[in-house]
Parts: structure tokens; C-alpha cells; sequence
């Protein structure tokens, strides 16, 4: 949509003022007969109601897209407001991006935020299990960044072979505040056994086809830096078995 459209819808947000073309034209820098020409379009688009020419208002359908386009901008101000950007730049940029990037682009926006919210609900220093993260998290597919080591993390960071074997990042499905991490294959491995442990004992991953997936509840999470710098780094051991050949893994997942 037209930036100047989004611009007007926007302002209508705002029932306390008197949103007539000459208030438009002002507010928004342009000529009147600019502001008119659009103002007529949204009234044939069944968006404005323009009855009372000195106070026309959004219809019901109008008020519906001018909310959504208030919340695509401002779901854009806070993603730039996270890179560095200047509030008073941020507003501006937000509703050229808003008004033109394709709705893919915007969820993954939208992701990101949530998962900004939720690595700072927790305190630097904290520990907890993957329940309490999934229970932060809306119902959705969240992609999550892991690395899989051979053994407990140390200086040598030795990554494991089966790392370029999984598509990266894997993925975190929560429903009703249940979270479950799901890993694609690159390859079958039809010959190898997948399992967890979840504290007491080891447990096969579910498998279908090339899809791995296993409660997200069993993930130890720690909290770490500060706010500007903060990591949520999640561990839980997996083992994977072909025969009497076993190796013990760590999986790893980062929230950053």
C-alpha cells in the first residue's frame, strides 16, 4: 500500500482529533488536493466513511486494516529500535517498510520480537528448564540457531560430524504453552536411533521420516550477559546409535 495511504489510515488511529483534509494536509506535510484524492479512494475501497465531510471516519473494514497496518509499523519500530536506529528515524523508516515488505518478511519480524521478549524475561544468571521457555512463547514455529558437540563445552569446541547432517536452525513448535523441538535430517540414516536424556534415562525421539522431534521440557537453559549482550543457552544430551557404535552427544541451542 502507498505510504501516504498507510500515513492517513494511521492517523485515524487517533479518534481524538478531527481527521479532515485540511488536518491531514497539515499533519502530513502535503497538498490538500492530495490528501482529497486519496481520501476518495478509501471511501470507494469501503475503507472511509465520508458522510460528514468535515469529520468523515474509518469504517468497520477500515478501522480493521488500519490496526493491522499500525501493527506491522510498530512491530517494525521496535526491530529498528534494536539495531541502533533513532526513535524520530525508526517511526519514519517503519512505515515505508510497513507499507511494502511482503507479509514472510514481517513474521520473521514478528519472531524475532518474541524471542527478544522472551530471552529478557529472564534475568542474567538464571537457570531453568525448556518448560518455562515454552511457557513465554505464543502458540507457532519458532526457529532456534543449535551446534552439536562432541563432548561437554570447553575451549576446544569440538563439533560434532552430525551437525551438517540437520538442517540449521532446528525448530521449536509450541502449543499451549508446550514446547517441542523438531530437527530435519539431510539424510535418511534409516540404520541409526535417535534418544534424549531427560534427567533419569535415556528416551527414543519420536521419527517420522526424516523429521526428529522431542519435548523441549528436558533442555537446561542458562541466562547469560547482560541486557545488551543477552544469550539464552540451552544444553541437553542426545545419543545417537547404530548397533553396538554409540555416540554420546551435546545438542546445544542458542537464543541471541
Amino acid at each position: 500500500m502507498d505510504v501516504l495511504r498507510v500515513k492517513i489510515l494511521i492517523c485515524f488511529q487517533n479518534p481524538k482529533e478531527q481527521w479532515n483534509v485540511t488536518n491531514l494536509a497539515i499533519t502530513l506535510g502535503v497538498e490538500k488536493y492530495v490528501v482529497s484524492r486519496i481520501l476518495s479512494a478509501l471511501e470507494k475501497e469501503g475503507l472511509l466513511d465520508k458522510s460528514d465531510r468535515r469529520n468523515p471516519v474509518l469504517t468497520r473494514k477500515g478501522r480493521a486494516v488500519a490496526k493491522e497496518y499500525s501493527q506491522k509499523v510498530e512491530l517494525v519500530i521496535g526491530h529498528l529500535l534494536g539495531t541502533g536506529v533513532s526513535q524520530e528515524t525508526a517511526r519514519e523508516d517503519a512505515v515505508i517498510i510497513a507499507s511494502y515488505c511482503k507479509e514472510e518478511t514481517l513474521e520473521v519480524l514478528k519472531k524475532e520480537e518474541i524471542a527478544k521478549r522472551v530471552k529478557y524475561s529472564f534475568r542474567e544468571g538464571m537457570e531453568f528448564g525448556g518448560e518455562r521457555l515454552s511457557g513465554r512463547y505464543p502458540d507457532g514455529n519458532y526457529p532456534i540457531p543449535f551446534a552439536i558437540f562432541q563432548k561437554e563445552l570447553d575451549l576446544e569446541k569440538e563439533v560434532s560430524t552430525w551437525n551438517e547432517r540437520f538442517e540449521n536452525p532446528c525448530i521449536l513448535n509450541v502449543q499451549n504453552k508446550n514446547g517441542k523441538v523438531f530437527l530435519q535430517m539431510l539424510g535418511e540414516y534409516r540404520e541409526y536411533q535417535f534418544a534424549y536424556w531427560d534427567g533419569e534415562a535415556w528416551c527414543d525421539m519420536e521419527r517420522q521420516g526424516r523429521l526428529l522431534s522431542f519435548r523441549a521440557d528436558w533442555i537446561r537453559f542458562q541466562s547469560m550477559a547482560d541486557d545488551r549482550g543477552r544469550i539464552l543457552l540451552g544444553k541437553i544430551w542426545i545419543k545417537i546409535y547404530r548397533g553396538r557404535d554409540m555416540k554420546k552427544l551435546l545438542f546445544t541451542m542458542y537464543i541471541a
